[in-house]
């Protein structure tokens, strides 16, 4: 039989709450949600940019190669 791992709700006694609240002198040491949203859109944008680069030199090296080879084969049924 499974056990559910969460329990009951409990309400909070007065040291939880106060752990939970607000500490006004640590406010400069937390990340502000916008700046974080920022940075994470940031790094999309940016693994994106990668991708798409590594895709576009993948497909100049096929096309590339594949006119060396057209070439190469009417060479051979020149000569």
């Amino acid at each position: 039989m499974a056990v559910p791992s969460r329990a009951f709700h409990v309400e909070l006694g007065d040291r939880e709450k106060a752990l939970l609240a607000e500490d006004p002198s640590l406010r400069r040491f937390k990340s502000y949600k916008k700046n974080v949203w920022k940075l994470k859109r940031i790094g999309d944008i940016l693994t994106i940019v990668v991708v798409a680069g590594c895709c576009y030199e993948i497909y100049v090296k096929a096309v590339l190669r594949e006119e060396v080879r057209s070439k190469a084969k009417t060479a051979d049924e020149n000569k």
